[in-house]
């Protein structure tokens, strides 16, 4: 399997990560020389991460297990799209091992932070096809998925061109929410097990088992998910954040209608209008809003639409219980929220 790392200006190969560690090695038993300390010691370093997001942090810590340690740039109710670098962060970014990161796409913010941190880095996605997208791009994941209803590139086809895609702001190029395709997560956990050892050659049994483990765990969510949702809706919900044509494509459910992506921005007079507009002409009964929503669009939605059904769901997992098990929570909370909107 091809490795995918990326550093800004220059990229990142195995070799270089394999170098890097090396590198990092020798200073380190120079250090413990120095001070009478045991390479026994030395091997059991644990690696410092620094991650972006709740998912992206989930997937490391099930991937790295005790010999990593990870360090969460955007958590709480912070939105990445919004979301400002403190000197605290800076300073965690260049003391890191290794930076993990989604992409530009979600972080845009991340991309002159990451070069100047010094630090090596694996980035997930670079707004290429996604794995999902491509039968999930991995042999990991082919056994699973090669059923008709995981054939994501047919499900890509049909709802990622949807009728109802067009309403409101909708992302240019692929949809950056990867984390959201469960194909994407399998093929990233492979590629994280690969960075971490890299970094620590003496784990690299163990962040792979860990990987498979992961993978294992996944696609047991995966079934679940999949009978959970069947005809879990006969007509699509609304959003106000276009982040889930990964998700609804990989389950076979209708693309959401997009009201606006503007979640984090009051709404205009001209907002307004046309939201409701769309809310009549499409007989919506149910829109899934997000934490970051202003509350003035909770006030445009409710008023004057009693029977409106408001939705909570996040992408992000941002009340989950941080740790590795964060992602299967997340991916069982999206389907529900889904569920919840169609019942």
């Amino acid at each position: 399997m091809l490795l995918h790392y990326h550093s800004i200006p220059k990229t990142m190969t195995h070799s270089d990560f394999t170098y890097s560690s090396q590198r990092r090695i020798a200073r380190l038993c120079a250090v413990f020389a120095a001070t009478g300390l045991s390479v026994s010691t030395l091997q059991a370093q644990t690696l410092n991460i620094a991650t972006s997001i709740p998912p992206v942090d989930a997937i490391v810590q099930a991937i790295g297990g005790d010999a990593v340690s990870t360090d969460l740039i955007i958590d709480g109710t912070a939105s990445p799209h919004t979301f400002k670098l403190k000197p605290s962060h800076l300073r965690t970014l260049s003391n890191a091992d290794l930076i993990v990161w989604v992409g530009p796409g979600i972080e845009s913010f991340f991309p002159r932070a990451v070069e100047a941190s010094g630090s090596e880095h694996l980035v997930w996605n670079d707004l290429g096809d996604s794995d999902d997208d491509n039968h999930h791009g991995d042999e990991h994941s082919d056994e699973h998925h090669g059923d008709e209803h995981h054939d994501d590139a047919e499900h890509g086809e049909e709802h990622h061109g949807d009728e109802h895609h067009g309403h409101g702001h909708d992302h240019s190029g692929p949809d950056p929410h990867v984390w959201l395709a469960p194909g994407d997560s399998v093929a990233f956990a492979h590629r994280v097990a690969d960075a971490l050892s890299a970094l620590a050659p003496e784990s690299a049994e163990q962040f792979h088992d860990n990987a498979e483990q992961f993978v294992t765990d996944l696609l047991k969510v995966d079934d679940e998910l999949t009978e959970a949702l069947t005809a879990a809706l006969q007509k699509p919900a609304a959003v106000l954040h276009d982040a889930y044509p990964r998700f609804t494509a990989h389950y076979d459910l209708p693309t959401p209608i997009t009201l606006t992506q503007l979640d984090e921005e009051s709404p205009s007079a001209s907002d307004v209008r046309r939201v409701t507009e769309e809310l009549n002409a499409l007989s919506i009964d149910c829109v899934m809003v997000e934490p970051t929503i202003n509350p003035r669009w909770l006030n445009v939605l409710s008023t004057g639409n009693g029977s409106l059904k408001l939705q909570p769901i996040d992408p992000l997992g941002r009340d989950i219980t941080p740790g590795p098990e964060m992602y299967f929570e997340l991916m069982r909370h999206i389907g529900q929220a889904f569920r919840n909107c169609a019942g």
